[in-house]
């Protein structure tokens, strides 16, 4: 009679047991954080704002007295009102030169 050879079982310890899906947490978290490290976030700092006679980045004795804003790339009346805490309608007012419908980059608004 030919003896077959029998497999011993897997024994598949309780430390790997727990440690799977604690590895499979950290891989997750760790995916989260690339990916919500790389989106766009409404930074302040994409919006400079220049005091009158500053030199391009205000301090924080400026920021309080602020009297204009340097149009970005992307800006919008509405975002810019709600950024400077200037309304749409002074901003208008303020600035009747100014095609509200295509801000132009770079152009400066008058905030007072």
């Amino acid at each position: 009679m030919a003896t077959t050879a029998i497999q011993p079982k897997r024994r598949v310890s309780i430390i790997a047991r727990i440690l799977a899906p604690v590895a499979l947490a950290a891989a997750l978290i760790a995916v989260i954080v690339v990916i919500s490290g790389s989106s766009p976030s409404s930074d302040d700092s994409k919006h400079k704002h220049h005091a009158r006679g500053g030199s391009g980045k205000p301090d924080q004795s400026q920021q309080a007295n602020q009297d204009t804003y340097v149009v970005q790339s992307g800006d919008t009346l509405e975002g810019i009102a709600q950024t400077t805490g200037v309304g749409v309608a002074a901003l208008q007012r303020l600035n009747p030169d100014v095609d509200t419908q295509a801000l132009a980059p770079g152009s400066t608004l008058k905030l007072h």
